[in-house]
């Protein structure tokens, strides 16, 4: 989950991220942590959503940067949506850039993989992949699993990263889940 260059307990500081806007009602917020761009600087890349109803969701990603004897918190990027992000998001490389892309999942069934641009400052929407409805006795109709946590690592050893998650349906006792292994073949978008 958090990636980062502490080697020493005298390396530990601490930065105070503040959501700005018209924030109306509480949050929850989960952070990731790693290099995204390659500039040798940390981005903290934080999902944060609404509790209750209406629980959009947006991502954000700073950077701290020391300037001579201050440090400053600079937000590299947003990035919106109208569905709640229930984890952190996955911070690994994906594809044949040296960026990594941010990987995350909603409530709705869908996975999102964001790229990070060349210069750090703006991200994209890559691609997203849905998963399919399925029978719930329980509820009496097809739904979707929400998709919460997510890794990205290479479990078959081909030297590509694979991207990890099950959905799953809190309440719903009789829920199949199902686990997903998602990974970029030669020339396909996913």
């Amino acid at each position: 989950m958090l990636k980062g260059d502490i080697s020493d307990e005298s390396d530990i500081d601490q930065v105070n991220l503040v959501l700005q806007g018209d924030v109306t009602q509480d949050h929850f917020s989960r952070v990731s942590v790693a290099d995204l761009d390659n500039n040798g600087n940390m981005e903290i890349v934080v999902s944060t959503s609404k509790l209750g109803t209406g629980g959009d969701g947006y991502l954000f990603a700073t950077e701290r940067n020391e300037i001579l004897w201050w440090v400053d918190v600079d937000e590299k990027w947003t990035f919106t949506l109208g569905y709640p992000i229930e984890a952190q998001p996955s911070l690994g490389n994906v594809d044949s850039n040296k960026r990594k892309e941010v990987v995350f999942g909603l409530t709705n069934g869908t996975l999102f993989v964001l790229n990070i641009s060349a210069d750090g400052r703006d991200v994209s929407v890559k691609w997203t992949y849905t998963v399919d409805e399925k029978y719930s006795p329980t509820y009496g109709d097809n739904i979707r699993g929400e998709l919460g946590y997510t890794a990205i690592a290479d479990i078959d050893f081909d030297g590509k990263n694979e991207i990890i998650f099950a959905d799953s349906q809190p309440g719903i006792p009789d829920w199949d889940a199902d686990l997903y292994v998602l990974e970029k073949l030669k020339g396909d978008a996913l």
